[in-house]
């Protein structure tokens, strides 16, 4: 039997000319999506945990899947943890830190912290994965990086599928007070960075979002960083607002779509770093344990991802 499709009501009817008149004068949309993630152009999200059940749509990765990383923090699977609609991923003092890194691979040659890592990465067989080439990527989120949080780098990133690329949306570095030295590296804003290497050998931007006009400090509170990729453009947007955006045929940009180091489909990383180089960001001292805030506490509201019209 075919289906008939009712004709709106009167009440419908007028309700909808009057959301085009208000549209069509510039005025508020009084019939605004039920979704407050909706968003013009891009819709609805694809993927999206707004943090309020559990944390089936990731890889909680642990020192067993990810050995031992170049940082001074060991991932945990205790250190990511959902409580009242926030994910908190705590970097925490280990009880005997330093513990001795049993390794002679590059970054420092102790642990100082437990951290924690989520991923959408497709490492192992049973893996919770999603990747998309094109789309826009955004996290609202509380980063550990004020005073006296030396070593901490909150991260909110994307590796692409057999590429070298990497495209870190958000970054922001914490810092700490005497014996540490100058912090100056970027304190109190985020950065946003992109490498067509990440073994230090290629090219790099990096976009530090207080010269941009980007909210600073970034720790006092909450923020929404978001990340837009197409094939005509790239913009990082702050708190709703554009920082920058580059094209193809800019100078600088041009290798972001360069298929040597991007253009196949892009995975979400999400972690706290503790370390992982005196000479870098830091690495926390254990004889100054009170010089550091422990835990340090990464929490993110919601992450959504879209995918290109």
């Amino acid at each position: 039997m075919p289906t008939t499709i009712p004709s709106p009501s009167d009440e419908q009817f007028a309700a909808l000319e009057a959301r085009v008149a208000a549209l069509e004068a510039g005025g508020p949309d009084p019939l605004p999506p039920t979704d407050p993630a909706d968003l013009p152009y891009w819709g609805t999200p694809v993927w999206r945990d707004e943090f309020d059940g559990d944390l089936s749509g990731w890889n909680v990765r642990t020192r067993a899947d990810l050995g031992l990383t170049i940082c001074a923090g060991e991932p945990s699977a205790d250190a990511v943890k959902i409580e009242d609609g926030i994910l908190h991923i705590r970097g925490e003092w280990l009880d005997d830190a330093p513990r001795p890194r049993d390794t002679s691979a590059t970054g420092v040659d102790v642990l100082t912290h437990t951290t924690g890592y989520i991923d959408h990465r497709n490492l192992k067989p049973g893996n919770v994965t999603f990747a998309q080439t094109y789309g826009r990527w955004e996290i609202r989120c509380k980063t550990p990086t004020g005073p006296r949080t030396y070593g901490s780098l909150a991260a909110f990133w994307l590796r692409p599928d057999g590429r070298p690329g990497e495209i870190d949306i958000m970054e922001a570095w914490g810092y700490g007070d005497e014996p540490y030295g100058d912090q100056s590296y970027n304190a109190d804003s985020a950065t946003t960075t992109i490498h067509t290497d990440t073994s230090g050998s290629g090219t790099k931007v990096i976009w530090t979002h207080r010269v941009l006009g980007g909210p600073m400090p970034v720790w006092d509170a909450f923020h929404t960083y978001a990340f837009e990729y197409t094939p005509t453009y790239c913009a990082m947007i702050v708190d709703g607002v554009e920082l920058i955006r580059v094209t193809p045929e800019d100078d600088g940009g041009t290798f972001l779509w360069d298929e040597r180091y991007f253009g196949t489909p892009m995975h979400l990383r999400v972690n706290l770093h503790i370390g992982p180089s005196n000479d870098y960001w830091g690495v926390p001292d254990p004889d100054h344990k009170e010089l550091t805030v422990d835990p340090l506490d990464y929490q993110i509201e919601h992450i959504r991802i879209w995918a290109m019209p």
